[in-house]
C-alpha cells in the first residue's frame, strides 16, 4: 500500500500510467545532446548590401572595371587598353632611342677577308697601269702601280655622319700607302697617309690647297712592314683623323670648300689608293656616329606625337559613351 502511493506520487514504476508528466530530471534526460551549442545564423548573408560591397572589393582586388559589364564596356575596355599602349609607348621612349643608337654604333664590315665583294679596282686615267690587287690571309694586297694602284666601293655610301676605320701597312715604295678618298657632304676630299717623300699626313683639298701645305698637315714616321689603325670621322661640323688612337686632324667643315686632284677622281664616292707604293689594308669597317642630341630630341618628339594620336583616338569613345 505504502509502496503504491510512493509510485503514484513520484510518477515512477512500472504502476505509472502511460500519460504520466514526467519530472524535472527526466525531461533533461530526454532532452536530445548537441556537441556543441547552436550559433544563430549569420545576419549579413541576408543582407544584400553587405554581400555587394564584399563582391565589389574582391572585383576591383582583381582590377577588373565594373563599368566593363555594361553596354559601353567593350569600348571601355578597348580605351583602357589603348591607354596603357599608349603609357607603355611613351616610357619605352629612351629605350627606343638607345636601341637605334646601340644599332647606328655596330660597325659594318667592308671587307670580308676572303674575297672584294663590294669593291671594284680602278683602272681609269692614273690607273690604267695599276698593279695587281689580290687578297690573301685576310687581307688586301695593292701592288705598286705606275703610278697609282687603288679599290673603290661600288656600294652605297653615306655622305655625312659616319666613321671609317682601317688598318693599313707599307710593303714598299716611298709615297702614300692610304690614299682614302671620302664624301663631305656633297664634295669630296682624300685623306693622304705617307705622302710627300713618305710622311706627311693631311686633307687634300681644302680650299684647294693640298696636304702638304694647308692647316691639316703634319709629318710621322711610318716604318715598312707595320700596321697603323686609321681613323676617320665626317660629321657636318668636323672631320677628325685618328692614328693609333692619335688625334692628328680636326678641321671645321664651316667655312671651307673641299675638293681632290684629278688623279683621285677615279676613287669617288669612297675609294683606298697607293701612289708608287705597294701596301696591304685589313679590318676595313663602317660605322655610324651616335646620333646628335637633336636627333635624339626628335625622336622622343615622333614618340609624343604617336602618344597624342592614341590618346585622340581613344577620348572620343569615352566622350561618346557619356554622352549617352
Amino acid at each position: 500500500m505504502l509502496k503504491k502511493r510512493v509510485c503514484e506520487t513520484t510518477g515512477g514504476g512500472r504502476g505509472s500510467p502511460p500519460d504520466a508528466a514526467p519530472n524535472a530530471r527526466s525531461a533533461a534526460l530526454a532532452r536530445p545532446r548537441t556537441s556543441r551549442p547552436q550559433m544563430p545564423p549569420r545576419r549579413f548573408r541576408s543582407q544584400p548590401g553587405i554581400r555587394g560591397l564584399l563582391v565589389a572589393m574582391c572585383v576591383l582586388a582583381l582590377g577588373v572595371d565594373l563599368a566593363a559589364a555594361g553596354p559601353w564596356g567593350r569600348r571601355r575596355g578597348r580605351t583602357r587598353r589603348t591607354a596603357c599602349r599608349v603609357n607603355s609607348a611613351a616610357a619605352n621612349v629612351p629605350s627606343r632611342v638607345a636601341a637605334q643608337q646601340a644599332r647606328a654604333n655596330s660597325p659594318r664590315s667592308l671587307f670580308d677577308g676572303r674575297t672584294l665583294a663590294g669593291w671594284e679596282i680602278a683602272d681609269e686615267a692614273d690607273f690604267a697601269a695599276h698593279g695587281e690587287v689580290t687578297v690573301r690571309d685576310g687581307r688586301i694586297e695593292l701592288e705598286m702601280g705606275s703610278p697609282a694602284t687603288g679599290i673603290r666601293r661600288s656600294g652605297a655610301t653615306p655622305k655625312l655622319d659616319y666613321e671609317i676605320s682601317l688598318e693599313a701597312m707599307r710593303t714598299g715604295g716611298g709615297d702614300f700607302f692610304c690614299g682614302l678618298t671620302f664624301p663631305v657632304g656633297e664634295q669630296y676630299c682624300s685623306l693622304i697617309v705617307g705622302g710627300w717623300g713618305g710622311g706627311v699626313v693631311g686633307l687634300s683639298n681644302i680650299d684647294s690647297v693640298p696636304a702638304s701645305d694647308n692647316e691639316s698637315a703634319s709629318w710621322q714616321d711610318f716604318r715598312e712592314g707595320q700596321w697603323y689603325a686609321i681613323r676617320l670621322r665626317v660629321t657636318a661640323e668636323q672631320i677628325s683623323v685618328w692614328i693609333d688612337d692619335e688625334q692628328l686632324i680636326d678641321v671645321d667643315t664651316a667655312g671651307h670648300d673641299f675638293d681632290i686632284w684629278w688623279e683621285q677622281e677615279p676613287m669617288r664616292p669612297l675609294g683606298i689608293a697607293t701612289w708608287y707604293t705597294s701596301a696591304a689594308l685589313r679590318n676595313v669597317k663602317l660605322v655610324k656616329p651616335a646620333p646628335t642630341a637633336a636627333a635624339t630630341d626628335e625622336a622622343a618628339g615622333d614618340a609624343t606625337a604617336d602618344e597624342e594620336t592614341a590618346r585622340e583616338e581613344a577620348v572620343p569613345g569615352d566622350r561618346h559613351r557619356e554622352s549617352r
